[in-house]
C-alpha cells in the first residue's frame, strides 16, 4: 500500500498521540510518499521531499532534515540542468558559481535582449552574456541580469533560482558577509584566488569560505565593463526607484560592501538556500 500525500505535518501526528489511545507509537505499513509542497506559508512542522531531500518547516524556512546545512547536497540544478557546486557557509548554503540560467523556474523564459538594445530604458527582466558571446562566458562567468529580472514584483513573482533556493535579500548578503569578518575583509574569504579570472592583483584573497567569487562583469546600456576585474552580485532589495543594493568585490581589494546601484545594470546572480 502506498499513501501519498503533498506535505505530512508533525501535528497529524501530534493530533493521533491527544485522541486518547493509550499507545505511543503511529505505525503505517506500507510507504508514505511525500512529494514537493508550493505552500509559502506552511504550518510549522511540516515536512517535504524536495526530488533530492527531505526538508521540515521551523516557522520562517525550510531546513535539512537529513545532513547539514546544505542536506548532503553537493550540486543543485536549474530548470535547463545547469549544475552548480554549492557550500556551506556558516548557517547558510550558497551556490558557488554564477547563474546562467535561461528561464525562471516555471519553465517560462527570461528575455534574451543582446547588446544592440539599450539596457538603460528597460524595466522588464533581460539577461544577456557578456559582450554577447554565450560560448566563452556561460562557464565561468556565467549571464548578466538586470535588476526586474530578479525581483518578483516585476518579473511576474516568479523565480530565477532552482527551486528551493532563492535570490538573496540583503540581510542573506549581511550575514554572509559578516561570518566572514565584516565588509572591510570579507573579500578575502570570498574571491576565488589566483589570477586564473582575477586578470591581476587579488594577491590576498584566499576562497577559504568556498563561495568562489568570479568577476563577471557588468553592463550597463549597450556597453560591457570589468570582467576579469569585478564581481557584483544583485539582492532582491530595492534602494529607491531606480536603484536596488548590490555586492560588491573587486580585483584590488579585501572589501566586499553593500551597495546601491541603478536597476537596469546587468550584474550576476549567486543563489542561497531556502
Amino acid at each position: 500500500m502506498v499513501i501519498k500525500y503533498t506535505i505530512l505535518t508533525l501535528s497529524i501526528l501530534a493530533a493521533f498521540l491527544t485522541s486518547g489511545y493509550t499507545q505511543e507509537k503511529l505505525v503505517i505499513e506500507g510507504a508514505v510518499t511525500l512529494a514537493n509542497s508550493d505552500d509559502t506559508t506552511p504550518e510549522a512542522g511540516t515536512i517535504r521531499w524536495t526530488g533530492s531531500d527531505f526538508e521540515g518547516w521551523t516557522g520562517s524556512k525550510w531546513v535539512s532534515l537529513t545532513s547539514g546545512t546544505c542536506g548532503g547536497l553537493t550540486f543543485v540544478s536549474d530548470v535547463d540542468a545547469n549544475r552548480y557546486r554549492v557550500v556551506a557557509i556558516g548557517t547558510q548554503c550558497w551556490t558557488t558559481e554564477n547563474l546562467r540560467v535561461q528561464n525562471f523556474n516555471d519553465g517560462s523564459p527570461i528575455p534574451l535582449i543582446p547588446v544592440a538594445t539599450d539596457w538603460a530604458t528597460i524595466t522588464t527582466p533581460p539577461y544577456s552574456w557578456y559582450n554577447d558571446n554565450m560560448m566563452i562566458n556561460a562557464v565561468p562567468f556565467g549571464a548578466l541580469y538586470n535588476w526586474y529580472a530578479v525581483d518578483t514584483a516585476s518579473n511576474g513573482n516568479k523565480n530565477i533560482c532552482p527551486f528551493g533556493w532563492h535570490m538573496p535579500t540583503e540581510q542573506d548578503y549581511q550575514e554572509l558577509i559578516n561570518y566572514l569578518g565584516g565588509e572591510s575583509v570579507a573579500g578575502i574569504d570570498l574571491k576565488e584566488a589566483g589570477n586564473v579570472h582575477f586578470l591581476t592583483n587579488n594577491e590576498t584573497a584566499t576562497n577559504l569560505s568556498g563561495f568562489t567569487a568570479i568577476p563577471g562583469g557588468y553592463r550597463t546600456g549597450t556597453s560591457f565593463y570589468e570582467k576579469g576585474y569585478y564581481a557584483q552580485y544583485w539582492t532582491v532589495a530595492a534602494h529607491n526607484a531606480t536603484q536596488a543594493k548590490f555586492v560588491d568585490i573587486e580585483y584590488d581589494g579585501e572589501y566586499a560592501d553593500i551597495a546601491n546601484q541603478n536597476k537596469n545594470r546587468g550584474n550576476s546572480v549567486r543563489c542561497v538556500k531556502d
